[in-house]
């Protein structure tokens, strides 16, 4: 579904990826494992045009997205879930919800609230607090409603950054179960995560990012078998 060919993205005159190649395959979890500053924020920022390569090629379904703009990128599919959650912490929940729902807002009202029905089957808490200001949720319901907002984009591929950072050992599990739910029923994710073990345990493929390179790849079960995986990533 997903091929990063290659690709070389700058700061400036620093450069952050190097000849970087990843798949992510359709129906699948793919993992990103890496150091703080690996450069596995940058990629997932270069795959949503955010940050734009200056060498290789993105593709997505067999088209080019590499030089496309952030917003034509999620009119095709590709929805983010940034480092941070970013939600929009002072409109209320459901507002969060109908933002993420922007790019489709000339489509049938109706097909847009069954989405929304289905979100909150999802996360039942954010049904809850539904009126309630975004900005006033715990770190784990910040993290369900940034999900939950590019969920509502009807995404093919979700890309999430990070997001076990800053929650409870319980919140993160109840949130990969989640991801591992939607998983089941089709969407292709690519994770990036600091936290090897539980990104591994649920994925189906893996890679190791270093300055900016791939160093290993293999299967998720491969990797958390690796050695040197096992010694720098899994303690």
């Amino acid at each position: 579904m997903l091929r990063v060919e290659k690709v070389s993205t700058f700061y400036g005159n620093i450069q952050a990826l190097r000849d970087v190649t990843i798949r992510a395959r359709r129906g699948r979890i793919t993992t990103i494992i890496g150091a703080n500053g690996a450069g596995k924020t940058t990629l997932l920022r270069t795959i949503s045009g955010l940050t734009p390569a200056r060498h290789g090629l993105v593709l997505f379904e067999d088209k080019d997205i590499t030089s496309l703009p952030p917003d034509r990128i999620v009119r095709m599919g590709i929805s983010q879930v940034p480092q941070g959650r970013q939600i929009f912490s002072e409109l209320t929940v459901e507002d969060n919800l109908k933002l993420g729902a922007y790019i489709r807002r000339f489509r049938k009202r109706s097909d847009i609230m069954r989405d929304k029905e289905f979100i909150y089957e999802l996360f039942p808490i954010l049904y809850q607090r539904r009126k309630q200001i975004a900005g006033t949720l715990s770190g784990g319901e910040q993290q369900m409603l940034a999900i939950a907002r590019a969920m509502m984009s009807r995404p093919k591929l979700l890309l999430l950054d990070e997001p076990s950072m800053g929650l409870a050992p319980k919140v993160i599990q109840s949130i990969f179960k989640t991801l591992f739910d939607l998983h089941e029923q089709g969407l292709t994710i690519l994770i990036v995560e600091q936290d090897a073990k539980i990104a591994l345990e649920a994925s189906d493929y893996g890679y190791v990012m270093r300055m900016g390179k791939i160093a290993l790849e293999g299967s998720a079960k491969e990797l958390l078998e690796n050695e040197e995986v096992k010694r720098i990533y899994l303690g």
